[in-house]
């Protein structure tokens, strides 16, 4: 598998970085809904209402959402489809010489996805989703989960 970045997310110039700060990444809500919380969704609205956000593609009607020198991103979703059974998506941030776990994550019920990244977006090149074996060690990423990601 290619892990270099296509030549227009080069130049886009937002790439995700485990920062010298450390990484915080969190699955917005407790998951004790059937639904994304209100909440998690004004946090987002937020951060495109104060910064000047780009979407990248990730497929699976997922996107990236960042904005250049904020150290903070989402991946976001509608229509999401619900990995196969025993399976969760994994995310990895990759460059062209590695990839890196940064979580496992479900879309909810209603197809759902919202994962705030606490990243400084220098080093990486872009973000890819996987599907895994749940509990499975995430050691290097497999097989895009969807077509058009990677």
């Amino acid at each position: 598998m290619d892990l270099g970045a296509s030549p227009s997310r080069r130049r886009r110039g937002v790439v995700l970085v485990v920062g010298a700060g450390g990484l915080a990444i969190t699955q917005l809500g407790d998951r004790k809904t059937d639904q994304v919380p209100a909440a998690d969704v004004q946090e987002l609205v937020d951060f495109a209402i104060h910064h000047k956000t780009q979407a990248q593609t990730l497929g699976g009607n997922a996107q990236e959402i960042s904005a250049r020198g904020v150290q903070e991103l989402y991946v976001y979703g509608r229509g999401v489809p619900a990995p196969a059974p025993g399976f969760v998506y994994r995310l990895w941030a990759v460059s062209a010489k590695d990839a890196t776990h940064l979580r496992d994550f479900l879309p909810y019920p209603d197809g759902t996805v919202l994962v705030r990244l606490e990243v400084d977006p220098s080093t990486f090149d872009h973000l890819l989703v996987t599907m895994e074996p749940a509990g499975s060690e995430p050691l290097v990423p497999g097989e895009p989960a969807w077509p058009e990601t990677g």
